[in-house]
């Protein structure tokens, strides 16, 4: 058996054309008066001989590798932010990329090896992912290596450097939360999840950003929080703690009682919706709630839960966008995706922490059945 990797001159003596012709058909070459029937005939010869093209000695010719590098922390082990890996194959498989996937702890000696590795295979580009927003250092780039961070933003070490980041349009989501409540007529509200902890830009870039944005729409409508239940694990013990604690406040103010809760997130919402259940409360007649996420167990709760989706697919979309196709994304204020390029005066400042460029992807609310309106 013969286990030579067959040639580009042995393909074009099986075509009967030249090996310019054969590399020109096979690189897709745009420009070329080669013939439909001679482009299938080698292409035929091709498969027939099992040859494709060195992608080592295509890159040293072209200087490109078709190769995207995607380094996260938790993405691709955990189901809450995966769709940022298919969001960017999605992109790579139609312009011919391949993604090339390191999942690692992001300390300084475990990504500087990550990176390291990726730049020796000559990818084109890098894309940091994170599956909790926040604000990381990375290690020094190639000047040529494109580089992007989704859902977090980054600084390269060393250097004052920002990475451009792709990040859920958190200014709106929170205000979205909110102004589902108020057009419903909620006027005392409380909110669940909000902790100092999460002021630190490494601890978070997003969740400030969106609880300042549910102040925003409320001050707006003339009106405060009713309460607060803070908590820095947003799991569902903290929203089972700040059922008791809503409870008990209404039991105080029968004639001015909460009637609605935004949660932090959905798993906070859960913890809500169990502890209302076990207490005999409905949802929504009796008290409404909105949270963030759009996890699946939002649809799986009884009734739905309505939230604000964290665009993991389309954020994937866009920083794969970025580092292949920025001109596709640049320069225009919409895409089909629902993001929105802002320069660092406008999106960049809302978020703690240095910032550089900012696209913001559109975070939508997913509507289902556990707000209602206020009755009377």
């Amino acid at each position: 058996m013969n286990s030579r990797r067959p040639t580009l001159a042995q393909v074009a003596k099986e075509a009967g054309v030249s090996p310019a012709t054969v590399s020109l058909v096979l690189n897709k070459r745009p420009g070329t008066r080669i013939s439909e029937a001679t482009a299938r005939r080698v292409r035929a010869a091709a498969d027939k001989l099992g040859y494709r093209p060195d992608p080592t000695a295509r890159s040293l010719r072209t200087g490109r590798s078709l190769t995207v590098g995607f380094v996260s922390d938790e993405v691709a082990t955990t189901r809450f932010a995966s769709a940022l890996i298919r969001g960017s194959i999605d992109v790579a498989e139609r312009s011919g990329n391949l993604v090339l996937i390191n999942e690692c702890p992001f300390d300084a000696e475990r990504l500087e090896r990550a990176v390291g590795g990726l730049v020796s295979r000559r990818v084109d580009g890098i894309i940091f992912a994170l599956m909790r927003s926040r604000h990381v250092t990375v290690p020094r780039l190639p000047d040529s290596l494109k580089a992007v961070i989704v859902n977090g933003t980054a600084t390269v070490a060393g250097t004052d450097w920002q990475l451009p980041a792709v990040l859920p349009d958190e200014p709106v989501a929170g205000r979205r939360a909110a102004e589902c409540l108020l057009a419903r007529g909620h006027r005392r509200i409380a909110l669940v999840g909000r902790n100092d902890e999460m002021l630190d830009p490494s601890v978070s870039v997003c969740v400030p950003v969106r609880m300042a944005a549910v102040d925003s729409a409320m001050a707006e409508a003339g009106l405060d929080l009713t309460m607060e239940v803070q908590g820095s694990v947003w799991e569902p013990p903290l929203g089972a703690r700040a059922f008791e604690r809503v409870q008990a406040y209404n039991v105080e103010h029968p004639q001015a009682p909460v009637t609605a809760v935004i949660a932090g997130n959905d798993r906070i919402a859960f913890g809500f919706f169990q502890a209302a259940a076990h207490a005999g409360v409905r949802i929504p007649e009796e008290i409404s709630v909105i949270s963030f996420d759009d996890e699946v167990l939002a649809s799986y709760l009884d009734p739905g839960l309505s939230t604000v989706a964290i665009p993991y697919l389309e954020m994937g979309r866009a920083a794969t966008e970025l580092v292949l196709e920025p001109r596709k994304l640049r320069g225009r204020k919409h895409t089909r995706t629902g993001v929105q390029m802002a320069e660092a005066r406008a999106a960049a400042a809302a978020f703690p922490g240095p910032v550089g460029e900012a696209y913001l992807v559109d975070m939508p609310l997913v509507e289902r059945e556990s707000v209602t309106s206020v009755r009377g």
